[in-house]
């Protein structure tokens, strides 16, 4: 009976110590790591990855799987490919955004987009393009880091959770979120070229 309740608490232990790990604790100063995501980030010249993208959707109560394959070539030139379920593309190539789904295309002109210029501002600092990220609250586990935002501006609002690998920097995953309803994309696979 000894060894059994031996055994038991070793494996209730060895639970709540890896169940430990995936805690996220508070960094109390966040500049730190935003300092260091965007020092990082300076110096990609391309990216090309896998994404998993989830999202759900409250009222309906549905949640939609897709894959695909996202591509990011410095200064501006991002490449969105949908594998699954169906295929479909968003390519952006400076202020330009092409939309390709089931067969039909349509043109953006971001720079005379009202929402995205709200969403680049809130990224940016301002309405140039130049400034800092939104203040953060930054969180950390074994071999990661946390980045928390909060949007507030216009008739925009959420939350963005970004999930930073600790050793580069680099994103693996993000998560939009407003009230229940979210997106998130989980990164893998990802070549970066840096300078």
């Amino acid at each position: 009976m000894k060894r059994m309740l031996a055994v038991i608490f070793a494996a209730f232990a060895f639970v709540c110590i890896a169940g430990a790990q995936d805690v996220w604790n508070v960094v109390p100063d966040a500049s730190g790591i935003v300092s260091a995501f965007n020092d990082a980030n300076s110096r990609v010249v391309s990216i090309d990855c896998s994404f998993t993208e989830e999202k759900y959707v409250d009222v309906l109560d549905a949640k939609s799987v897709s894959t695909g394959h996202f591509s990011f070539a410095a200064p501006d030139r991002i490449l969105i490919e949908y594998l699954s379920p169906e295929k479909s593309s968003i390519s952006i190539d400076g202020d330009k955004m092409k939309i390709v789904s089931e067969g039909k295309e349509s043109d953006v002109n971001l720079a005379s987009s009202r929402q995205y210029r709200r969403i680049f501002s809130m990224f940016s600092g301002n309405s140039t393009g130049k400034g800092r990220l939104p203040e953060a609250k930054a969180f950390e586990r074994p071999g990661q880091y946390m980045l928390v935002f909060e949007m507030r501006q216009g008739g925009l609002s959420g939350t963005v959770e970004a999930v930073l690998r600790a050793s580069d920097m680099s994103l693996e995953s993000f998560r939009m979120k407003n009230g229940e309803d979210y997106t998130e994309f989980r990164f893998t696979d990802k070549v970066i070229c840096t300078e």
